[in-house]
């Protein structure tokens, strides 16, 4: 018995693997577990009116022996009484033990029914995403240290909300329902599928990392073929990532959490595949740790600002600086913002930190005029900080804690922070721009924006990314592009500013295509301001004084601006 236990459990173990509609019959066949995978839980209504007859009928015999013992006794003798009696009571224990055996076996099957749809997903009848992870775990387990391969692949469907919101959920469940087959139909051989929830499924293969591009190429070929639901053709489009063992992790949540980074990735630059690899994992444990360490920074005055000067083409000396944000870490020694400003982001920590910036450098700023110096200071300026209303309020509140004219700051902004809503972005903006504050769209180039839609912002400069800049002298597209940035932002009346700068060439090439401001290496690297005051000072590009006295200050500047700011 225990045996024939052991045999259906690796039975259904291998089906819940192969998943595909064959397997699931011969265990059905062979173990009795389930009789219809697609049917709901059967009623139990007629079990128990047979339970209710079979009842009946033994008592109505009991009763009958019971009534008409005297009867009975009277005209049988002895022993033909006791055969009677055995036979009432073999019948009654023959009743109940077909009773008990049918009961029995009705509580195995819907034990079983439940069991399976315990480990499976209730809509398309594929693994669902608990059972997946314990099936996954024991695979690799069993593959130990081998060099068996195994490729992981995540895909998550594009635009599936729309579906919902626009036919209904009931439609959506039906689509989902298709999808489930279609990928079931191009991937035969996988060992584990799974729906994880939502319109994201998991597919595992015993394949390396290129067979399971080609698995993952199929897969979304078939998707391509347009699903017709409620008279309607919808365009089915997904997103996949592969992760690869044994050349990526060693245990099955790090084998899953690769490949959902490679799909994110895949998802957010609209790739549609893409292969894991170290470079695209923004997560790991260091960077964890450096988000809860950096709330503590800014208490602990461990953040510091460097600033990078902005040469005008015209005057060959810095009319500005762009601050830039450095931590200063107490094991690890100074961290780049690569490292934790994405993270930041992520949460409600950015807004503090953009606001320390803001006071950091304003405060600098008031320094700097102090000593003769009428420098604009540029601040990055995040989405979150973008689309805060009370941003203009707390602006305004730290140019006159420090004393410093609105027309001195720049917040510069990227396209894409701006058209994540830009209806709102730009009252903002404008409300920015009345309060005399320079705008400026960073990285131009790189981003989604509407030229249609940026020719109405209020922006009166535009940096070209580093990426055309710094290879415009022997790649000719870039040239290109470059020029055309350049004709483009004096079309809309705007400056237009260079960044990534390293060499003579390039500095040169950019002012005869009649650019108006440079930033990079070959003028100068970012610098401390104690350092970068030095520079304005010694260097051919450094910044002219003011002949003008100026302003008096009107905030508590005996304060450093960690203490100051609140």
């Amino acid at each position: 018995m225990a045996a024939e236990k052991q045999a259906a459990s690796a039975a259904l173990k291998i089906a819940d693997r192969a998943n595909t509609p064959e397997a699931i019959l011969k265990v059905q066949m062979s173990t009795a577990a389930i009789t219809d995978l697609n049917a709901k839980p059967r009623s139990s209504a007629g079990k128990r009116a047979l339970f209710t007859i079979m009842t009946v009928v033994m008592a109505s015999i009991l009763l009958a022996v019971a009534v008409n013992y005297r009867v009975v006794a009277i005209n049988l003798s002895a022993t033909q009484f006791a055969a009677a009696a055995l036979i009432v009571i073999g019948i009654a224990i023959w009743i109940g033990l077909a009773l008990s055996y049918a009961m029995i076996k009705q509580l195995s099957r819907q034990r079983n029914e439940l069991s399976y749809w315990a480990r499976h997903d209730p809509l398309t009848g594929m693994l669902n995403r608990e059972h997946f992870h314990e099936y996954l775990a024991d695979i690799l387990e069993e593959s130990g240290g081998n060099s068996r391969a195994w490729s992981l692949l995540i895909l998550d469907l594009d635009r599936f909300k729309e579906v919902n919101d626009t036919l209904s959920h009931r439609f959506g469940d039906e689509l989902l329902q298709q999808i489930a087959a279609r990928i079931i139909e191009a991937s035969p051989d996988a060992e584990l599928r799974s729906r994880l929830g939502g319109d994201e499924f998991a597919i595992l293969s015993r394949e390396d990392g290129h067979s399971a591009v080609m698995v993952a190429r199929q897969i979304q070929s078939m998707l391509e073929t347009a699903i017709i639901l409620d008279k309607i053709e919808i365009d089915i489009h997904s997103s996949i990532g592969i992760a690869s063992y044994p050349e990526d992790p060693v245990t099955a949540h790090e084998f899953f959490r690769r490949a959902e980074v490679a799909m994110y990735h895949s998802k957010r630059r609209g790739m549609g595949l893409t292969v894991y690899s170290t470079a695209l994992d923004p997560y790991n444990k260091r960077r964890l740790a450096l988000l809860g360490e950096l709330r503590g920074a800014i208490e602990n005055q461990q953040l510091l600002l460097h600033y990078q000067p902005k040469v005008d083409l015209t005057m060959n000396r810095t009319l500005g600086v762009e601050a830039l944000l450095r931590w200063k870490h107490p094991e690890h020694g100074l961290i780049s913002p690569g490292e934790f400003i994405q993270l930041a982001e992520q949460s409600d920590l950015i807004r503090n930190l953009t606001y320390w910036v803001m006071d950091e450098a304003l405060y600098q700023c008031h320094i700097w005029r102090q000593m003769g110096y009428t420098l604009n200071v540029a601040v990055n300026l995040s989405p979150r900080n973008l689309h805060d209303p009370g941003l203009p309020v707390k602006l305004g509140g730290l140019l006159a804690k420090w004393a410093v004219p609105a027309g001195s700051l720049t917040l510069e902004i990227t396209e894409n922070a701006i058209m994540f809503d830009p209806e709102r972005a730009l009252k903002i903006l404008v409300r920015l721009h009345d309060m005399g504050i320079h705008l400026s769209i960073d990285d131009f180039g790189t981003g989604y924006s509407s030229l249609v839609y940026l020719k109405k912002l209020p922006v009166s400069q535009i940096k070209v990314d580093c990426s055309f800049v710094m290879n415009m002298i022997q790649e000719p597209d870039d040239a290109v592009i470059v020029q055309s940035t350049i004709d483009l932002g004096h079309n809309l009346d705007c400056q237009v500013v260079a960044e990534g700068v390293e060499n003579i060439e390039t500095l040169e090439r950019l002012r005869g295509l009649g650019c108006d401001q440079a930033q990079g290496y070959y003028l100068s690297r970012p610098l401390p301001a104690d350092d970068i005051t030095s520079w304005f000072a010694q260097s051919q590009w450094g910044a002219p004084l003011a002949r003008s006295t100026p302003v008096a200050p009107c905030g508590p500047l005996d304060l450093p601006p960690q203490q100051a700011f609140s």
